[in-house]
């Protein structure tokens, strides 16, 4: 089984590379920006994520602060052979919140497994296909 290791995007450029660079997918409730490996990594894993919680979701910092715990769980939670093609993926939380209690892990881990099943399916139909192109011709 693959080890995975779980890194913050650190440092400012690094992050604008992984905004600028990557494809997006969107949820009911966030929207996640993901970059992909050009080949698919033997071990060990590292998964780079970052996850961004704005004002708008919250003026309140302990209910931000609820949302970027729940989404930090819940992509450690994902299944590890869903992580092999992301080299990073930022998580952006934009449905409001009007109190820390009204949201749980429930309601953030479904979100975070169908933006990562979406990227998958992008990956799988978009490189995939090229690479049996380019075998056949």
């Amino acid at each position: 089984m693959q080890e995975v290791r779980y890194e913050s995007i650190k440092g400012r450029s690094n992050f604008l590379r992984a905004i600028e660079s990557g494809k997006k997918f969107y949820g009911q409730n966030s929207v996640a920006t993901v970059s992909f490996r050009k080949v698919l990594a033997d071990e060990p894993l590292i998964v780079k994520y970052a996850v961004v919680v704005g004002k708008r979701v919250s003026k309140k910092a302990v209910i931000r602060n609820r949302v970027k715990r729940l989404l930090r769980e819940s992509v450690r939670k994902v299944d590890i052979s869903d992580l092999n093609p992301i080299e990073s993926i930022i998580f952006r939380w934009v449905k409001p919140q009007q109190h820390r209690g009204l949201i749980s892990l429930r309601d953030v881990m479904p979100e975070v497994i169908e933006l990562v099943e979406k990227a998958n399916q992008y990956y799988l139909n978009r490189f995939i296909n090229l690479k049996k192109e380019e075998t056949a011709g």
